[in-house]
């Protein structure tokens, strides 16, 4: 039998907001390196930089925020036939989180833990008719089983993950059916729709602007002719059951709801998505769901091997741990930076676009004094590990590689072709 997914609350730190003096940090590491044109990291890229929370230009007065991150590292099980041929794939997720509240946080935990269990049933049954179907006299498309979810919003309010349930056993292409689960950061509950909304009015104006939304992209959704009624059965004001309804999360950018392939749309259009954003969500999203704002920010993420870094000097700790047989750095910022996310993915064959697989981590901030322990295996072509951070207004996207040369950490920007 396959064994349960396994979500771990792996560390609860219960902070507050203040004010204090930053800690010093003694360790050495590597901002981005902006000549690091070559994804294979070579023997001219590779010496290290000085960590720049040690320097003592830096006003000493910032902002310590409590951390409220999560982790989920993909785990994939294979089931393999007596002559090595794999014929069944189970592809899901561990867990840990971190968050100021630790009841909270616990319930959380176990609800996650809840909603994505269900899933083992299905994937026994696939790996079942695997072992019944394979013949290896035949060509065989090895079947699979895959529950992920992405974390889309991540603050002290709330917790929202979408993803998609996959499954394929035969046939033309897998089932895709869209999942997804938004708990209150507060509560430690799982949210349904009318406990974040205002009224029934403040429903019936959520409607309207889904259906708006999805009348003035018809034509690019390719939507079926019969799309408004499935709409209003499921978002249809005050006449649907907002209660049961879980075709919806928020983002960092507003509050959205999803239809599957096939719900609205064929196949190729693939899962339709419509994010209302925020700032029209006055009246409508009541204020306890609302993000949290936050201080400008002006920090810099940089990297460096565990083996280099005194981890007894950073207040709070998150882990990533993506593979143990891997190598294991540290992420850290001289600053405040804000939506701090790693994504595991892979590139095209030209080398020119990387497809996400999945978000394997994200933090709502990274303060001075915070640090990010990540391990993974990193490869020696293209990096399969993607960080992005927001500062000063801006987006960063990094990729994580290591140098031939001494073994160094890097980080090479986007424009890595």
């Amino acid at each position: 039998m396959k064994k349960l997914l396994c979500l771990l609350l792996c560390a609860i730190f219960i902070l507050s907001l203040c004010a204090c003096e930053k800690a010093p940090v003694e360790t050495t590491g590597s901002t981005v390196d902006s000549q690091a044109s070559q994804i294979v990291a070579d023997d001219t890229t590779g010496a290290p930089g000085t960590n720049d929370a040690a320097d003592d230009s830096i006003d000493s007065e910032i902002l310590r925020l409590p951390m409220v991150a999560i982790s989920m590292p993909v785990i994939q099980e294979d089931t393999v036939a007596e002559d090595g041929t794999v014929i069944f794939s189970h592809i899901y997720q561990d867990a840990s989180l971190i968050a100021p509240d630790a009841d909270a946080a616990e319930k959380v935990v176990l609800n996650l833990l809840n909603q994505i269990d269900g899933g083992q049933s299905h994937a026994q049954e696939i790996a079942g008719w695997a072992t019944e179907y394979y013949d290896p006299e035949e060509l065989w498309y090895s079947y699979f089983y895959q529950l992920l979810y992405n974390p889309m919003r991540v603050d002290e309010k709330v917790l929202s993950l979408f993803g998609s349930e996959i499954a394929y056993s035969g046939g033309v292409h897998p089932n895709q059916i869209c999942v997804s689960a938004t708990f209150d950061m507060v509560s430690g509950e799982l949210l349904q729709l009318d406990d974040i909304l205002i009224d029934k009015s403040a429903a019936t104006a959520f409607s309207q602007l889904i259906i708006e939304d999805l009348t003035a992209n018809k034509d690019e959704y390719q939507l079926y002719d019969g799309y408004a009624s499935v709409m209003n059965e499921r978002f249809g004001g005050m006449a649907a059951n907002w209660k049961d309804q879980t075709d919806w999360y928020f983002s960092n950018n507003g509050l959205c709801v999803f239809f599957s392939p096939y719900d609205i749309a064929p196949y190729v259009s693939g899962r339709i998505i419509v994010e209302v954003p925020y700032d029209q969500l006055s009246g409508i999203v009541k204020d306890d769901f609302l993000p949290p704002e936050l201080p400008v920010s002006s920090g810099q993420i940089s990297i460096a091997l565990a083996q280099d870094v005194d981890l007894e000097q950073y207040n709070q700790f998150a882990e990533a741990i993506l593979n143990p047989d891997g190598e294991r750095f540290v992420l850290y910022s001289d600053d405040l930076v804000t939506n701090v996310k790693l994504d595991q993915g892979s590139w095209s064959e030209d080398g020119t676009v990387f497809t996400v697989d999945s978000t394997v981590f994200i933090a709502h901030t990274l303060c001075n004094g915070d640090a990010i322990m990540v391990q993974s295996q990193i490869p020696d072509t293209m990096p399969n590990l993607r960080l992005t951070y927001e500062s000063g207004g801006e987006t960063f996207t990094l990729y994580i590689t290591q140098s031939s040369k001494d073994g160094t950490m890097l980080f090479v920007d986007a424009d890595i072709q």
